[in-house]
Order: structure tokens, then C-alpha cells, then sequence
């Protein structure tokens, strides 16, 4: 099962049909995780909405390999959309976040410890998990600026590690997926997956060339997990 995160940048100016076909006949992903959707092609089932206002995009599940079946954090509409999957006798609950800057006060690592608190709350009873997004965050940010301890970045990773327990699919030693602007090397899009997810992962990587930096200012991150090992368990 390959699984993508993409922020698909909603104000880059770019034919996004390049985007859907680059996705579509290079990639081939079984479940797309985007963020800044406005709309997506029927070839896709997927879940999620707006977030309204200006905002006339959200965060997205798309699939076309699986059924999918919603699940829903009423605090966060549109910022942030779950996903559930049977596969087998298996239930997988996947989440695209998308971490909310603007209104939310200076720091994004308050915010981004509610959204996972929540979202474990609404996970609790699925046997596997893999959450993935733009979560507006890097260790590298604390390189950078100087915040109070309870903002840092690398701080709220760990307690996705300690207190959580969930894994990194790419690792601790960041890659650049965030371009626009800026001269800093941020990772911002990230995936997460329960341990047991993490057994099941054969590879991770960040995607980079120049069909991607034409449609998005992101980089896409893509993992790919063995679910033969999970079901022959």
C-alpha cells in the first residue's frame, strides 16, 4: 500500500491537471493524503470539505484501490480529515492534517498538540494508524528562532514519539519539503504511524524534480507499506 502527502498549494497558479496526471501515471498512489485541495478528479473517492470563508480549500483522503469511510474532528473542519479502512479483518484509520497558522496566535505547536490529541481520541479503536499532513512544523525551525521551550518544535516531536508513540516514516533526520520563500531546509509534511504501522513499512522518501516544483511549493512525501505482513500475522 503506497500512501502520499501533498500539500498542492492552492495559490500556485499552475495547471493542476499537470499535477492530477503526474500523480495518476508516475506515482500511482493507493491513498493521497492533500491539503489546499479546491477539487480533485471523479476518478478519486474522496473524503473532506473546504474549510469555508476565504479558504475555499481543505484537507483531503482520496483513494481509488479502497472504500472509504469518514471520520470526522468537528474542531478542526477542513484543517483536518480522517479516513477509515477494513482491509481484511484489519481496520486502518488514516489522517490528513493540515496545521492552522493564521488566527491561532504566534505558535503553531499548541495548536498541532490539540489536533493529535484529538485525533488519537478518535483513533482509539482502530488497530493501525498513519497520520500525514503539513503540519507547519520542523526541528529545524528551532535552529532558527529562539522560542520558549513549551513552543519549541522539537519538542512537540518528542512527544509525538514519547508520549504517543508514534514513529516517524521518514525519521528524525529532516529532508526539505517546504520551498516557497524560504532559505531555511524545513520539513514541514510529515507521517506518522502507530508502531505496528511501522513494522509494516519497506520504504519513505521525499519526492523532488521539476514537474513537482511547476504545480506545488511543497514536496510530496510517499510511503509505502507490506500489508501481506499484517494479515499473515
Amino acid at each position: 500500500m503506497k500512501v502520499m502527502i501533498w500539500n498542492i498549494d492552492c495559490k500556485k497558479k499552475s495547471d493542476k491537471s499537470k499535477l492530477w496526471d503526474y500523480l495518476d501515471q508516475e506515482l500511482h498512489p493507493d491513498i493521497l493524503l492533500v491539503q489546499e485541495c479546491k477539487e480533485y478528479p471523479s476518478s478519486y473517492q474522496g473524503i473532506g470539505e473546504h474549510i469555508g470563508g476565504t479558504r475555499l480549500w481543505g484537507s483531503m483522503v482520496l483513494s481509488k484501490k479502497y472504500a472509504l469511510e469518514p471520520i470526522y474532528i468537528p474542531k478542526h473542519l477542513g484543517w483536518v480529515v480522517g479516513a477509515k479502512l477494513e482491509i481484511e479483518n484489519y481496520s486502518l484509520a488514516i489522517f490528513s492534517v493540515h496545521a492552522k497558522l493564521i488566527d491561532i496566535g504566534r505558535y503553531v505547536v499548541p495548536h498541532l498538540t490539540q489536533i493529535f490529541t484529538d485525533i488519537m481520541m478518535a483513533a482509539n479503536d482502530y488497530q493501525y494508524l498513519i497520520i500525514g499532513g503539513d503540519l507547519n512544523a520542523s526541528r529545524r525551525y528551532d535552529d532558527v528562532y529562539s522560542n520558549p521551550a513549551q513552543y519549541k518544535h522539537r519538542n512537540f516531536f518528542n512527544w509525538l514519539e514519547t508520549d504517543l508513540h508514534l514513529v516517524s516514516a521518514t525519521g528524525k533526520e529532516e529532508r526539505q519539503t517546504m520551498r516557497g520563500n524560504s532559505t531555511h531546509l524545513y520539513q514541514n509534511d510529515h507521517i506518522y504511524v502507530s508502531k505496528n504501522m511501522r513494522e509494516l513499512l519497506t520504504n519513505a522518501q521525499v519526492l523532488a524534480n521539476d514537474v513537482i516544483s511547476q504545480v506545488s511549493d511543497h514536496n510530496p512525501v510517499v510511503a509505502e507499506f507490506n500489508l501481506n505482513d499484517a494479515l499473515n500475522k
